[in-house]
Formats: structure tokens, sequence, C-alpha cells
């Protein structure tokens, strides 16, 4: 696979996992804690947050592949950035917390600042 490719595989896999494990862990607090229950409980609000935090265990790794191809000052950026951007979005969507235009425009930046990044000639 070209480099270009497997970087941009990489950080989809890195972004996926990482926003799918924190929305799933915000989820799954916030019902644990209206239920009352204890993290020690199997229920599946329990599981649910098992499953978040392996898919954020799985994205620190996916990020340590990423730092060994890439530059830091490239690569920490583009995935802070985009993973800020489809978290804010899917807590909007999937938690339904506020997305105003702020958000949206500031979300808008993220994306033209990690265009702009992976221009860079190194």
């Amino acid at each position: 696979m070209p480099t270009l490719a497997l970087n941009i595989a990489l950080f989809a896999a890195y972004v996926t996992a990482s926003s799918a494990g924190l929305l799933l862990l915000k989820r799954a607090l916030v019902r644990i804690r209206a239920a009352g229950n204890h993290f020690l409980v199997l229920t599946p609000d329990t599981i649910l947050l098992s499953t978040g935090f392996v898919l954020y265990v799985v994205s620190f790794v996916i990020w340590i592949r990423i730092l060994a191809r890439m530059p830091l000052s490239i690569a920490y950026p583009i995935a802070i950035g985009l993973t800020l951007a489809f978290s804010t979005t899917g807590a909007a969507l999937l938690l339904g917390e506020r997305l105003g235009t702020v958000r949206i425009a500031g979300i808008l930046l993220i994306f033209a600042g990690c265009v702009v990044l992976s221009l860079e000639k190194r």
C-alpha cells in the first residue's frame, strides 16, 4: 500500500476507534451514574463501558504506529484535530449535545488545518 494511502487508513482507523471509544465511554458513564449502578456490576452499560475502553486502547496502539511513520509535529495536530471534530460531531448526533455555529466553524477550521499540514513537504 502506498505511503499516503496507508497514512490515511491509519488516521481513519485511529480517529474511528478513538472517537467511538470516547462516545461509548461517555454514554455508558452517564447511564451508569443515572441508574445508580456500580462499575463492577455486569450490566449492558458496563459492557458498553468496557467496549469503549477497548476501542480507546486500540486507538492508542494505532497511534503508536502513526508516530513510527510520521513526524510528531504533523501527526499530533492532525490526530487531535480530527478526533476533536469527530467526537464533537458524534456527541451532537448520538448524545444530544449542542452543536452551534461556533463549533461548526471550529470543526471546519480544524479540517482546513489538517489539509494544510498534510500538504507540507518533509
